[in-house]
C-alpha cells in the first residue's frame, strides 16, 4: 500500500473499546462480590529483598 491508498483509507467508525464491548457484551456481564473497605490504609509496597537493605546506592 502506497502513501496515497493509505490517506484515502476512511478512519474506522469506532474504537478497540467499542469493538471489544460489542464482541464480548453477547455473553453478557460477571456478577462480582466486592469486600468491603478496611478502616486501614492500604499496604506499601516494597520492591527490594531483606539484603538489599544493608546496600546504599
Amino acid at each position: 500500500m502506497d502513501l496515497k491508498q493509505a490517506l484515502m483509507k476512511k478512519p474506522p467508525r469506532y474504537g478497540l473499546g467499542t469493538w471489544l464491548h460489542q464482541h464480548f457484551a453477547e455473553f453478557g456481564g460477571v456478577e462480582l462480590d466486592i469486600p468491603p473497605r478496611d478502616e486501614d490504609l492500604a499496604r506499601i509496597a516494597t520492591f527490594s529483598d531483606e539484603n538489599d537493605e544493608n546496600e546504599k546506592p
